[in-house]
């Protein structure tokens, strides 16, 4: 039940659920390809936030640069449209001066050909061209803006009445500095505020109204956001290829070097078995890879040592039965497996008589032989094991870098069983104690034996 409470518990965890659904939905299975996936979405999502940012923060910045390109283009349309009613004017002056000189109308034709819909002459009350409603107030101003027309007051003696539609192309929001706004630009009397708009306003020279230059908020917003996207999509897409050369030509030899290597040794191991291979990745380095290495080392050690361990107990074990009559050859293969096993420098075993206060016999292992164990060390063991009066005891002992495991066993009353071990550097471990402690009661048993 707890176990099936642990599967659940796992099931219903996130982050396994989308691992489970980017192996088996997105058939992302290789860990290089899910760090990739990984940055790449914390790219898009970093890169959105700040551009997301940076935008609101220009925006304002751009309504002001849109607020004066406006203003400055208001005044060269002003100064463009002064200069057409002043050649209007003219114009009106040259029709005029046929009139009084001919004394006759001049045709349409003429009215067409200088923009001009009708002249009203003040004084006389005589309508040139189109008849429209005359102007009654008088007025200072020379521009008058009324009915969709453009009125020009010459010395209030005579009036030039001219289309609105022959500004037009004056007003052309093409012929501006932010066209690509799709600004609009109006003749209005009253100054008008728009909330939903960004505009600029220059009041004509001596007229009543004004020239208007606005342009949607939302126009400016839509373009900087589409700018953004543009830029987002062009960073992201060149980011993308470079994540994929970098994949494919460093990540997959650097990053996931360590994976392979660990995937590599593990299955060198599963073929060649535990004694055959070492996990040495933790040599070269201190990341979550390396410390992974040294704890399946470790545990491999452990494990072989293990199995070393539980071999030399049914080593010694049959070896009982074949050495029962040479005790001396079967104590010299005893201790020799127990350096190996524990990594010891040597170990001495004696047979101790009681009566005579000396060994019956001793063996040194061949490390020991070999090593540089001083000899004082194995007698002053052995003589503070002879002092022990309990039948069976276990001291450890350290002198310098060299710890000591001293055993004692009763074997009857006429003798006792001394091994000591000499390891250096680290201290013995519990099981190490363990294990000698089982071969040395071996040992005894098959002195034991009849």
């Amino acid at each position: 039940m707890k176990k099936v409470g642990k599967d659940t518990n796992m099931k219903n965890n996130f982050w396994f659920r989308l691992n489970r659904f980017l192996e088996k939905k997105a058939k992302i299975r290789s860990y290089g390809q899910k760090v990739v996936l990984i940055l790449i979405l914390l790219f898009i999502v970093t890169s959105t936030v700040v551009n997301l940012i940076f935008t609101a923060l220009s925006l304002e910045e751009e309504k002001e640069d849109v607020k004066k390109a406006l203003h400055k283009t208001v005044v060269i349309k002003e100064d463009i449209l002064l200069k057409t009613l002043k050649e209007i004017e003219d114009n009106g002056k040259i029709i005029l001066s046929q009139y009084r000189r001919t004394g006759t109308e001049p045709d349409y034709t003429s009215f067409k050909r200088y923009k001009i819909y009708g002249i009203y002459l003040k004084n006389e009350g005589v309508f040139l061209g189109r008849v429209v409603s005359p102007l009654k107030k008088k007025t200072e101003k020379r521009y008058i803006l009324k009915d969709g027309f453009i009125i020009i007051n010459v010395a209030n003696s005579f009036y030039i009445y001219a289309n609105k539609s022959v500004v037009r192309d004056i007003l052309d929001p093409k012929k501006s500095f932010i066209s690509q706004y799709e600004p609009l630009f109006i003749l209005e009397k009253r100054i008008k505020n728009y909330k939903s708009l960004i505009c600029s306003s220059k009041s004509i020279r001596n007229s009543n109204f004004y020239i208007y230059g606005c342009v949607e908020n939302l126009q400016i917003i839509k373009s900087q956001v589409f700018s953004s996207v543009v830029k987002n999509a062009t960073v992201f897409s060149a980011f993308f290829i470079l994540a994929m050369v970098v994949y494919y030509l460093i990540f997959k030899n650097v990053l996931l070097y360590p994976v392979y290597r660990l995937k590599r040794d593990i299955e060198d191991m599963n073929r060649k078995g535990l004694e055959h291979v070492r996990f040495e990745l933790h040599r070269f380095g201190e990341d979550e890879f390396a410390q992974i290495s040294r704890v399946l080392e470790d545990t491999r050690r452990k494990i072989l040592k293990h199995q070393k361990g539980m071999s030399l107990v049914l080593q010694t074990t049959s070896k009982m039965i074949s050495m029962t009559n040479d005790i001396h050859r079967f104590s010299l293969f005893t201790v020799d497996r127990l350096d190996e096993l524990i990594q010891a420098e040597g170990t001495v075993l004696c047979l101790f008589s009681k009566l005579e206060k000396s060994c019956a016999f001793k063996v040194h292992s061949d490390r020991f032989l070999s090593g540089n164990i001083p000899v004082s060390y194995e007698k002053k063991e052995f003589y503070k094991l002879s002092k022990i009066k309990d039948k069976n005891k276990t001291l450890l002992n350290r002198e310098g870098n060299i710890h000591t495991v001293s055993i004692k066993k009763e074997v009857n009353e006429e003798y006792s069983l001394f091994l000591v071990s000499f390891k250096k550097g680290e201290k013995p471990l519990e099981e190490d104690i363990n294990y000698i402690d089982m071969i040395v009661s071996h040992l005894v048993y098959s002195i034991n034996l009849p």
